[in-house]
């Protein structure tokens, strides 16, 4: 059964094609219309000229004003709305003869002719051809839905046949990962605890042992978060994080171990400041942001600052080099001639923490000058 994460990746796919082709789609019948409207009023434009014509060559034979009139009412009997004459006589037949313009509720359209004998303009009002356009508006709307829904389907049922196959493989490869971790976690504790009590009955033999057991135990809790993570079997529990509090907190964890190494700790954040997020996953992150800055830092400072939507770790530390910074997020990647130590998953597991919280991270570091890690929060 697809995670979460997994079916919202599918509905977006599939919200994604769907609204592609429904914008494809509503943009040929856009195009469509747009022609259609052109040939309808060259249409009724040569329908217009062709009634002037007639109406100015019944001005040419007529005898007399009686005359003409009573030829033109039947040419606008035939569907033209009026035709009005401008010389050599000053009349008009048809509807506008006994109506206003604007008691039809629809714009006019005209055409003129002149010649040697008079001048006449005809006119007819647009309801059929706006009726017409209404139609075709009708159906452009119909068509536009339906191909969204119809791609819709077909993106979905793709989604599945085509990617079901990937997602399952992924999925048994993070299952496997957090299977390895679970099964090397509790051997790991065993022997951890253990020499805990070997060195504490002063067998100072054991230490190196200890301290690489450690690394093993840290290696496989990221490891086994990581899995779960991906395999979307991690949820978050979101609530009010006071930031002040969690870094004082921070501060107290590794101001010793800065100390130890000679360094100072320097804690940065705005009064009152809070974010909505998971607690225990942003202080996981931000303390192994400070665990590395701390392990690669010789001398100088160590700086943790917390602003509204961004959190920052820097360092004065030496520094990396613009070719490894696009690797830095990568599972157990190191940069070369680094210090031994730490599980390699410390900065995959701060990316997480913060594209599962809707942000992301970034680096910006100087070779020689330090670096620093920053976690940009959405809000």
């Amino acid at each position: 059964m697809p995670s979460a994460a997994t079916s919202l990746r599918r509905r977006r796919w599939s919200l994604l094609v769907a609204a592609a082709t429904a914008g494809l789609v509503l943009l040929a019948s856009l195009v469509l219309y747009l022609r259609i409207e052109a040939y309808s009023l060259r249409q009724i434009d040569g329908e217009l000229d062709d009634v002037a014509a007639e109406a100015v060559r019944i001005l040419e034979r007529a005898p007399d004003e009686a005359s003409a009139r009573r030829e033109m009412e039947g040419l606008a009997a035939g569907g033209i709305l009026s035709i009005h004459v401008h010389k050599p006589w000053t009349f008009t037949v048809g509807l506008l003869e006994k109506r206003s313009p604007s008691e039809f509720g629809y714009p006019f359209r005209g055409r003129g002719r002149s010649g040697p004998s008079g001048a006449v303009m005809a006119q007819t009002n647009l309801r059929t051809h706006e009726r017409r356009l209404k139609h075709h508006q009708a159906w452009m709307g119909m068509v536009t839905a339906g191909s969204f829904f119809v791609s819709w389907a077909l993106a979905s049922w793709a989604a599945r046949r085509l990617f079901g196959p990937l997602e399952e493989a992924f999925r048994r490869e993070s299952a496997f990962a957090a299977d390895v971790a679970h099964e090397l976690r509790t051997p790991l504790a065993r022997m951890q605890g253990e020499l805990e009590m070997a060195q504490g009955d002063g067998r100072e033999d054991v230490s190196s042992v200890l301290d690489e057991i450690r690394r093993l135990s840290g290696l496989v809790n990221h490891l086994l978060l990581l899995a779960r993570a991906e395999a979307g079997q991690e949820p978050l529990t979101m609530a009010s994080v006071d930031l002040v509090a969690l870094c004082r907190e921070l501060e107290e964890a590794f101001g010793p171990v800065a100390e130890e190494k000679g360094l100072r700790l320097v804690v940065e954040v705005s009064p009152g400041l809070s974010v909505t997020g998971d607690r225990l996953r942003l202080r996981q992150a931000l303390g192994n942001l400070l665990e590395n800055a701390i392990r690669h830092t010789a001398s100088g400072e160590v700086r943790l600052k917390a602003d509204p939507g961004l959190l920052s770790v820097s360092d004065t530390g030496p520094g990396i080099a613009a070719g490894h910074q696009a690797r830095l997020f990568e599972r157990f990647y190191r940069v070369p001639g680094s210090p031994v130590g730490g599980s390699g998953l410390g900065l995959a597991l701060v990316k997480w923490v913060a594209e599962a919280h809707g942000g992301h991270v970034s680096v910006e570091s100087v070779p020689g000058r330090g670096s620093e890690f920053r976690i940009h929060l959405p809000g």
